[in-house]
């Protein structure tokens, strides 16, 4: 496989960095954008030693792109002072900005891929952002803000946020949470998605945090494992009835269901089992569904 770095200027003069992941000496079936959640990032997907997820796709035909989410783990580079380094930004600005570059790159369908916050990140810019008439499909991995949680519900919400504001970062790192540092902008807005995701709905049926994802039709892929605490399957099943789409798969990963183990929130990813059973269930429904649409 070969690996390239692309920066990107964003609509608000935010650069990012995006990784290109590019298979070696075989024709590129479809793209897939990766988005990792909080408190990581690219090493996510592809470590140092090219292991990992990206690189499995790419042996499998498909240019894998790495989302460097803005301001996480390396110097903001930006051309405007005040631009800022939230969720909300990543949603309207970054992500916008690599579909539009990887749709100029080559005519291959986009498949977009998030763990955790990063799938719920993909699917809250597909109700305003992301064009669906560019995009093949969409892999959630252990992606919900309803159950669970806690730190980011208050009260504890407001120490993390009060954190992450002493050093101008949240000690991801220093608390074990993670590999890099959170802007104190991404804080505030994971908190109050937790919170809108959970606002009081009165007389409707959900919440204004989940307005527009009814009208998201692609295919979707859903997994979650069995023994993830920080995002549990009910979180997960709940995140997916909000879709709109009929071409819906939601699995729970654990041993009931014949899986090497009941994978946790990282593990479905990352862990030496999910290399051997969720890795090619991933590449085998995005294969499916890339053959699906007749671009063979």
């Amino acid at each position: 496989m070969e690996v390239q770095h692309h920066a990107l200027t964003c609509e608000d003069g935010i650069r990012i960095t995006l990784v290109q992941v590019t298979p070696s000496g075989a024709p590129i079936k479809a793209n897939i954008v990766m988005v990792p959640g909080l408190f990581t990032n690219t090493a996510f997907w592809l470590s140092a030693k090219g292991k990992g997820l990206a690189a499995y796709l790419a042996d499998q035909g498909f240019c894998c792109w790495l989302v460097k989410r803005r301001g996480l783990g390396e110097k903001v580079r930006r051309t405007k002072p005040a631009a800022r380094l939230g969720l909300d930004e990543h949603v309207a600005f970054d992500l916008p900005a690599v579909q539009t570059f990887v749709a100029d790159h080559n005519d291959n369908e986009i498949f977009w891929l998030g763990h955790s916050f990063g799938g719920v990140a993909i699917a809250k810019a597909f109700t305003h952002h992301l064009d669906p008439e560019r995009a093949a499909g969409i892999v959630l991995l252990a992606s919900q803000c309803e159950v669970g949680l806690r730190s980011l519900k208050a009260p504890t919400s407001w120490l993390l946020q009060s954190l992450a504001g002493i050093g101008g970062a949240f000690p991801s790192k220093r608390l074990g949470l993670g590999n890099c540092d959170e802007p104190p902008a991404a804080m505030r807005d994971a908190c109050a998605w937790v919170r809108a995701s959970r606002a009081p709905r009165h007389r409707i049926k959900v919440a204004p945090f989940f307005k527009g994802f009814s009208s998201i039709d692609l295919p979707l892929l859903a997994l979650v494992g069995k023994g993830d605490r920080s995002d549990p399957p009910e979180g997960c099943a709940r995140f997916v009835d909000k879709f709109g789409g009929t071409r819906t798969s939601f699995e729970v990963l654990g041993r009931e269901a014949g899986f090497l183990e009941d994978y946790t929130h990282a593990g479905i990813v990352v862990s030496q089992q999910a290399s051997q059973d969720v890795w090619p269930l991933i590449g085998k429904w995005i294969d499916d569904t890339y053959q699906a649409t007749g671009s063979v």
